[in-house]
């Protein structure tokens, strides 16, 4: 009695849930405040998915439940045929603010004309069962919520079919085996995923994985029952951080899939998929292969087999293929940790030879046994996860020689035996690192490369090798290893013996001392050469500025050169402000004439580098501000490897350092400056006062002839381009120099009364100095063509 009473209360407290579960619905969180879902799913395990799967338009409850409350009102809209052709439109029978079209098994082979017009209408198409090739028109309806397209003879989906449909739930195209693939973003509509994906029965022979990891929550989608060649990544999809894929299900039972994709493609380690999959994924055994494509997720994953809905416990997966794992459960697999199991055929491997990947035991095994070889393989392969370490088995071949080969050091075992070698090559000894078995080696010497290899690691076999007091380290090696028994030896007086008791006394080797008197002379010699060796490699630059200074070189300073070049670290504001603002208005007002970069290289021209160098052969001193990245930088390298070419080789011109408190740089060029100072006294400054301008001039000497740089200097050189002059001049020293860069030596120091024409004023409006572009604040853009950026006016 009691247990019918019990009976009858549960019973009522399943009519509850049930309609609770019917008639309690909150609106969805978002967009779609039509959509409404079950409250039950707010204390679902897993809400957004619950409510992805659960949750149904307002007017579809209305359907079922006067009570609902809903401001949308949907009728059926009629199709009419319009001629003998089959052509239909949409009619309107009834005034209501929503439409569905439902029209299956009706032998529908065309889209209705006017579809479009009902496009902010209709939320519903059923054309099941139909005739069905093109479905391109159907993108304009955009407020769709459900398509049903199973069943027809669809051919083709693009990209941006479904675009559109921001509130697409529901999409079936089952059983349209024309299909052949789903390119990248298919079922991408923005804001939300298309929650229940149909794509069963289909065959395809390629699906972009964007179609399979979408960012959001999705119910399921399901391309079982059918048939998917291979997985695509057309765009270089990668998992971005920050993003959930998911959870939704993805259902791929039966469509012969035999492999999970490769995620270590998608930019993701196999041990953080479970920060970017959410869901469950169903992979049946009908033709996936267990093998080493699966170690990463065993090895990685621990919890990996709590997405694959087959792998569990209860009923575990067995596996079908390949033959040698044919049965096995992989749950009880991953629970013995057995994992070496896991292994691969490989198809690129050598000829007449097999290669099986061990990804547990990180190594390829190839196996060229028995296979009539007369020389070692070529290449090797790599395993699937790019195991590099191979085990290789040449047993009983014709092999007669161990060349070297680029695969050597990856060897972990030879196995040769069976085979007569008679050599080994000197590099392949040294590359080799592995356990090797030559037992039937027909070695006649061992090369002293040997000495390199543990002899623990080679089995030598009985045939002997020649020891005579010339390779004594042999006994040497045998012993010093511990290696007792590994090697014969065959010697003349005593036959074949163990190596390790060969010795210099057993063999009677005798040993002719060397005189004294030959040894210290020679000793002497050499040590005095490599002494002199060591002091030119470290003051080598010393002994190139004291022969420059005592040796006479040629003069190659003129009067029509100019006073000073003036290199620094542009970038650097203190020292860049310090030469513009301080040093170079000084030496200017002093009647130097003064070359700087910025101010003089006329950086519209492209080859930056050439009038650098040009630049510094007409200057007879060169003034460098050393700051801590000067000479690290590609303007200063530039600046100063051209000083220095034109310094080292010209007596008459010096380099003068101007140091406000830097340590000089530990390079080449800083050994360089560092150098200068030892061999030029007083060439540092670290006071920037006007002592240092006057110790600068007497360093400078008087100002020549040539008057300071101007903008007319500029114009002339820029004009001599587009005007070619028939002199020229080459200089001698360097054939590299740009004649762009040739100043004219006479020229009147008044040049605003100068007639310039046109052209010249064209040229000197494009070659305005930096500091002239500085203060023109319109229309600036930077360029950094060569590797600081100059500002330049769009009007130039």
């Amino acid at each position: 009695m009691m247990s019918v009473k019990c009976f009858e209360l549960y019973c009522n407290v399943l009519l509850f849930i049930f309609v609770v579960r019917c008639l309690a619905f909150t609106p969805w969180i978002g967009e779609r405040s039509n959509l409404l879902c079950s409250e039950v799913c707010k204390t679902d395990k897993d809400p957004e998915r619950c409510c992805a799967c659960n949750a149904e338009p307002c007017w579809e409850l209305k359907r079922k439940n006067d009570s609902i409350t809903c401001a949308d009102t949907i009728s059926q809209l009629a199709v009419e045929r319009r001629d003998l052709k089959g052509t239909r439109q949409l009619i309107n029978v009834q005034n209501t603010t929503l439409y569905e079209i439902i029209y299956p098994n009706e032998g529908l082979v065309g889209l209705p004309e006017n579809l479009c017009e009902y496009n902010d209408t209709v939320v519903k198409i059923d054309f099941r069962n139909n005739k069905l090739r093109d479905i391109n028109k159907i993108k304009c309806m955009r407020k769709l919520d459900t398509l049903h397209l199973d069943n027809n003879w669809i051919t083709e989906i693009k990209n941006d079919t479904f675009q559109l449909m921001k509130n697409l739930r529901v999409l079936t195209l089952s059983n349209n085996t024309g299909i052949a693939r789903l390119p990248p973003n298919v079922l991408n509509i923005g804001a939300h995923n298309i929650f229940k994906v149909d794509l069963t029965l289909n065959n395809f022979d390629e699906i972009d994985i964007t179609n399979v990891f979408r960012p959001g929550t999705f119910c399921e989608i399901n391309f079982s029952n059918g048939h998917v060649e291979k997985f695509t990544n057309e765009h270089n999809f990668a998992f971005q951080e920050g993003f959930k894929y998911g959870p939704g299900n993805l259902l791929l039972q039966n469509c012969g899939v035999q492999s999970f994709v490769n995620f270590s493609h998608f930019g993701v380690d196999y041990k953080d998929i479970a920060r970017y999959v959410y869901g469950k994924l169903s992979i049946d055994n009908s033709s996936f292969y267990c093998d080493c494509k699966l170690f990463p997720f065993f090895k990685d994953v621990e919890s990996f087999p709590t997405y694959w809905l087959e792998m569990n416990g209860l009923y575990g997966f067995v596996c079908n293929y390949p033959d040698s794992m044919r049965g096995v459960n992989l749950h009880t697999l991953l629970e013995t940790k057995r994992l070496e199991q896991l292994t691969c055929p490989l198809e690129e491997c050598p000829s007449f030879c097999t290669c099986i990947d061990t990804p547990s035991e990180g190594r390829v095994l190839v196996n060229c046994s028995n296979k009539g070889l007369t020389e070692i393989p070529d290449e090797m392969p790599f395993g699937y996860w790019g195991n590099s370490k191979i085990e290789l088995l040449i047993a009983n071949n014709s092999i007669i020689e161990i060349p070297n080969r680029n695969y050597l050091s990856r060897l972990i075992s030879v196995q040769a035996q069976g085979n007569y070698i008679a050599h080994i090559d000197s590099n392949a000894i040294l590359e080799l690192n592995a356990v090797i078995n030559i037992a039937n080696q027909t070695l006649h010497f061992l090369q002293s490369y040997y000495s390199t290899q543990d002899p623990n690691k080679i089995t030598f076999g009985d045939h002997p090798v020649e020891c005579t007091c010339e390779n004594l380290w042999i006994g040497d090696w045998i012993r010093t290893n511990n290696a007792f028994g590994r090697l014969w030896c065959q010697t003349g007086a005593h036959g074949k013996i163990r190596a390790e008791e060969v010795t210099d006394q057993l063999l009677s080797c005798h040993f002719s001392a060397i005189s004294l008197s030959f040894v210290f002379p020679s000793v002497s010699i050499i040590g005095s050469l490599l002494l002199l060796m060591i002091l030119y490699c470290i003051f080598r630059y010393e002994f190139l500025l004291l022969y420059r200074k005592y040796v006479k070189r040629k003069n190659g300073v003129s009067a029509e050169m100019f006073d000073v070049f003036i290199s620094c670290v542009e970038e650097d504001d203190e020292i860049f402000l310090f030469v513009q603002n301080f040093i170079r208005p000084i030496l200017l007002d002093e009647q130097y004439s003064v070359v700087t970069s910025w101010n003089d290289i006329m950086v519209d021209i492209e080859d930056r580098d050439k009038l650098v160098v040009e630049a510094v052969s007409k200057c007879r001193n060169y003034v460098i501000v050393l700051s801590k990245t000067y000479g690290r930088d590609y303007n200063t390298t530039c600046e100063f490897d051209a000083i220095w070419k034109r310094f080292k080789t010209d007596a008459t011109r010096q380099i003068i350092l101007i140091n406000i408190g830097y340590d000089v740089p530990a390079d080449k060029n800083g050994r360089r400056i560092r150098a200068v100072k030892r061999i030029h006294k007083e060439l540092t400054f670290l006071d920037k006062d006007t002592r240092m301008i006057e110790r600068l001039k007497r360093r400078l000497g008087n100002p020549s002839a040539c008057r300071p740089v101007s903008p007319n200097d500029i114009l002339d050189v820029a004009y001599s381009e587009q005007t070619p002059s028939s002199d020229s001049e080459t200089n001698d020293d360097d054939h590299s120099h740009s004649e762009a860069f040739d100043y004219p030596a006479n020229k009147h120091a008044d040049s605003e009364n100068t007639m310039i024409d046109s052209t010249k004023r064209h040229v000197l409006k494009k070659h305005r100095s930096v500091f002239e572009r500085l203060s023109d604040t319109t229309h600036s853009s930077c360029n950094c063509q060569y590797r600081k950026c100059y500002l330049h006016n769009n009007s130039f």
